[in-house]
């Protein structure tokens, strides 16, 4: 998964795991890594992936909240992430196996060779 989308991933989730948080310290959230995820942050709300309203209990607090659109692209988002791991991990079964294959098969073949040698040196009753 590319960056920007990583960090569309993480305002997403920070968003939807923090409904108490006022808007204008969300920031907060990111300590100081908020500079690379500002742009990101005005993306998504330029999407309409996101929108700025009035916390529901605290009249006159404003909130990020997710849209049914924010709510769909984290599901894609994390599909996607899914899908990466998944690869990733078949590529490195697939290494281990090619590694693992001939270092097994080279031991086994001196095995063989080391268990059959001695037999061929014996004598032979007539």
């Amino acid at each position: 998964m590319e960056n920007n989308k990583q960090m569309e991933l993480e305002i997403l989730i920070a968003i939807r795991n923090n409904q108490t948080i006022p808007a204008d310290e969300f920031h907060t959230i990111f300590d100081d890594r908020w500079p690379d995820y500002r742009t990101s942050m005005v993306s998504l709300y330029n999407k309409g992936l996101l929108i700025n309203s009035c916390h529901a209990i605290i009249p006159g607090l404003n909130i990020w909240e997710l849209t049914g659109a924010g709510k769909l692209r984290i599901s894609e988002l994390l599909f996607e992430r899914s899908n990466d791991l998944a690869k990733m991990l078949s590529e490195k079964i697939k290494i281990k196996k090619l590694l693992i294959f001939p270092v097994w098969s080279s031991l086994l073949g001196i095995s063989n060779f080391v268990s059959h040698f001695p037999s061929r040196f014996k004598r032979q009753v007539h």
